[in-house]
C-alpha cells in the first residue's frame, strides 16, 4: 500500500489514480520519471512539491498496472475512501486530479469505464461512457467539490506526467498553463464564475428587440456562431459581450422563413465581427444569401498569428485565457446523438450561447495579446485577405 504525503495542511492536494512499480517500490506518490517532470513543471511556476499534498484514488498497485482492471465494486469503494481522505484536509483550497479516474471520483466527470458509474448509482450504457469527454478535454477546467461538511473546493484537473514522456512532449505547454492557474487559485477557497446570460429560441420580438439594440450600438464587436446539427443550418448565435448572447434557431423550415432575415441583417451590421473559424460559418450562410460583412477578427488565425505551432481550438483557447474556464465542447457537439432521446434542443441552444460568450471574451485577451506582442499589425496585413474567399 501507498498512503497520502506531504502536509495534511497543504493548499493544494494532487489526486493521481494508482501507484506504479516504482511508487510501490519506494514507498510514495508520484517518484520516478513521471515525478522528475513534475517536480520540473512545479519549480517553473514556483511551487515547490514539499507544499502539497499527494494522494491516490487506488493506494495498491492495479494488476498490470491498469485501474481499469480493478473491479468496479472494489473501485467504487476506493472512490468513497478518496472523498473521506480528501473531506479530512482542512487547509485544502483547490484539489487537483491527474487522470480519468481520479478527476471522475471528484466531479463526476472522465472517460471511465459504464462500471464503476453503475457502482456509484449512475445509469448509463457502455457506449455512452465511452463518448464522455476525457482528461485531456477537462484539463485546465474549474469544477466544485464539496465535502461532507459543505465546504466547497476547487477541482482543477491537469494530465498526468507520463501522458508527456509517452510521445507528447511537444504539448508540456498544457502543464504549465494549468499549474500557474492551480498556484494561483490555491490563493483563496473563493470559486469566481462569470455571469453569462443566453437568450435561447427568442421570440420574433426578442429577436427585434436585440436588432434594435445592435443597430444602437455600432461599435460593439460582434460574436458570430452557428450549429449544424443534423447537416443543416440548425442555430446562428450573436454575443455583443462576453456576458450576453442570443440563439436565434433555424431548425425547421418554418423558423428559417421568419428568422433569416434577421440572421441576414445582423451579419451584414457596420458592426466589427468576431468568429472562430469563420470560414466554416461563411460557407454554412452562403447559400441563404448571407454575408459576414466587417468580419476583421478571427480567434483561431489571431492565435496562429501568435503561435502557430500550438493548437487553435476554441477550448483549447478558452483552458488558455478564460478565468471561469470549464470544458463544455462535447455536449455541444455530440447533438446528434442527443437529439435521439432528448424532449427538446434547449441546452444545445445554450452551448451555442455559450461558444458565443467565450469567442468575444477570448478575442478580447488575444487582441490584447497580439498588441503586446507587437503583432497586431502582422495579424491584419496577412490573416485579413484570408475572410473574403
Amino acid at each position: 500500500m501507498v498512503s497520502g504525503f506531504g502536509p495534511e495542511n497543504a493548499r493544494i492536494i494532487v489526486v493521481g489514480e494508482a501507484p506504479g512499480r516504482t511508487e510501490e517500490k519506494i514507498g510514495k506518490p508520484f517518484v520516478g520519471a513521471s515525478g522528475n517532470l513534475w517536480n520540473v513543471v512545479l519549480q517553473k511556476v514556483g511551487l515547490f512539491r514539499p507544499e502539497i499534498r499527494v494522494e491516490n484514488l487506488c493506494e495498491v498497485r492495479p494488476p498490470g498496472n491498469k485501474i481499469e482492471a480493478i473491479p468496479s465494486e472494489k473501485l467504487a469503494l476506493w472512490v468513497k475512501d478518496l472523498r473521506r481522505r480528501i473531506d479530512s484536509f482542512k487547509g485544502a483550497n483547490v484539489v487537483v486530479p491527474m487522470g480519468n479516474y481520479a478527476c471522475f471520483a471528484l466531479t463526476g466527470k472522465g472517460k471511465v469505464k459504464a462500471g464503476i458509474r453503475k457502482a456509484l448509482g449512475e445509469d448509463i450504457k457502455v457506449t455512452a461512457a465511452e463518448k464522455k469527454a476525457g482528461i485531456t478535454k477537462l484539463r485546465g477546467s474549474i469544477y466544485r467539490y464539496r465535502t461532507s461538511e459543505e465546504r466547497e473546493l476547487k477541482v482543477i484537473p491537469t494530465i498526468h506526467p507520463a501522458w508527456y514522456l509517452h510521445g507528447n512532449m511537444k504539448k508540456l505547454r498544457r502543464a504549465y498553463i494549468d499549474w500557474e492557474r492551480i498556484k494561483k487559485e490555491s490563493a483563496s477557497p473563493y470559486i469566481y464564475r462569470r455571469d453569462r446570460r443566453h437568450l435561447i429560441d427568442p421570440t420574433e420580438y426578442e429577436i427585434q428587440q436585440y436588432c434594435g439594440f445592435i443597430k444602437a450600438n455600432p461599435q460593439f464587436p460582434l460574436a458570430i456562431d452557428i450549429e449544424t446539427w443534423g447537416n443543416t443550418l440548425s442555430c446562428v448565435g450573436f454575443a455583443h459581450s462576453p456576458d450576453y448572447s442570443i440563439t436565434i434557431t433555424t431548425t425547421i423550415k418554418e423558423q428559417r422563413e421568419r428568422y433569416l432575415p434577421y440572421i441576414k441583417w445582423l451579419c451584414e451590421t457596420p458592426n466589427e465581427k468576431i468568429l472562430q473559424n469563420g470560414l466554416y460559418d461563411t460557407y454554412w450562410l452562403k447559400p441563404f444569401g448571407i454575408e459576414l460583412k466587417n468580419w476583421f477578427w478571427d480567434t483561431m488565425a489571431m492565435h496562429h498569428a501568435l503561435d502557430p505551432s500550438d493548437e487553435h481550438a476554441l477550448d483549447y483557447l478558452c483552458s488558455i485565457y478564460i478565468r471561469d474556464y470549464r470544458y463544455w465542447k462535447d455536449e455541444a457537439k455530440d447533438a446528434e446523438e442527443i437529439r435521439k432521446y432528448a424532449t427538446d434542443l434547449s441546452s444545445l441552444w445554450t452551448y451555442n450561447g455559450m461558444d458565443c460568450c467565450y469567442t468575444h471574451e477570448l478575442f478580447s485577451c488575444l487582441l490584447q495579446e497580439l498588441e503586446n506582442n507587437g503583432f497586431l499589425e502582422f495579424y491584419k496585413q496577412h490573416y485579413l485577405e484570408m475572410f473574403q474567399p
